[in-house]
């Protein structure tokens, strides 16, 4: 492509540095960088989406300089029309940004990704330009419940406490956020302890525990039920329901890496 359009850019684009500002091809590039085809460009004096720029200028130009240094008509079209088919539809970046977005609806950031690059996998096998790659209303799970780990179950945007911050703080933060199950870390992220709504709610009526600190009514960390980001879920789903509780603990080296739900169980 850029073969071409050095080869068949027109006179005036012969000295580009004496035609441009270097601010302005300094701002396309950055704006490249950053916003990919949403971009708006500086071109001739003029600001010009990205689009137009590509199939109004630079096609044409590759198109007479792939001519001008002997490629086929026929090569050329068939290369070309791939960057033309992707101004038109969507290219590489454009296809896996839409795809993981919406898995993120529905999935955590590790099943998701898993979920993608499977789809990515199952595309090429087609050997079809990634132009003409639809953007299905569902992609299928890869795996079945019994090969599922935790890792692509795991919550690791969790809310968590000190062993020092004060009870009454934490039951409305709780409340606000509709969340049951609080990790007690230490400045190290070590777990120490859990905070479940099952332990405030049976002290709600007392004034003065209501009042103290966490430390006071939380399961201290030998206590606590854990598990690793490599177990099973449905191993997850038994310690679960063996201890009779609806959330674990991820750790990885004795940290706090997130923590896992009934509900992202039953997803």
């Amino acid at each position: 492509f850029w073969v071409g359009v050095m080869n068949g850019k027109p006179k005036e684009y012969e000295n580009i540095h004496e035609k441009m500002d270097f601010r302005d091809v300094k701002d396309n590039f950055f704006n490249a960088a950053r916003y990919g085809m949403s971009s708006q460009f500086v071109w001739d004096g003029k600001n010009i989406p990205s689009h137009d720029l590509i199939m109004d200028a630079f096609l044409p130009m590759a198109y007479s300089g792939l001519d001008k240094v002997g490629v086929s008509k026929k090569d050329a079209e068939y290369y070309l029309s791939i960057i033309e088919k992707r101004i038109n539809s969507h290219n590489g970046s454009e296809w896996m940004s839409k795809i993981y977005r919406k898995l993120l609806q529905t999935k955590k950031p590790f099943e998701a990704a898993q979920m993608l690059t499977s789809s990515i996998y199952k595309n090429q096998q087609q050997d079809d330009p990634i132009s003409i790659w639809s953007l299905p209303n569902e992609i299928a799970p890869v795996l079945n419940f019994d090969q599922i780990t935790v890792r692509h179950k795991v919550n690791r945007d969790i809310f968590t406490v000190d062993s020092h911050d004060s009870l009454e703080l934490v039951l409305n933060i709780m409340q606000w956020k509709n969340i049951h199950h609080v990790p007690v870390i230490d400045k190290d992220k070590k777990l120490i302890g859990l905070l479940t709504w099952r332990d405030i709610e049976a002290h709600l009526s007392d004034k003065e525990k209501i009042i103290s600190s966490v430390k006071s009514i939380m399961i201290p960390e030998k206590e606590v039920i854990t598990v690793t980001l490599d177990k099973s879920l449905k191993h997850a789903k038994e310690l679960m329901e063996k201890h009779d509780i609806h959330g674990i603990p991820v750790i990885k080296n004795k940290k706090l890496v997130g923590i896992i739900t009934s509900n992202d169980i039953n997803e």
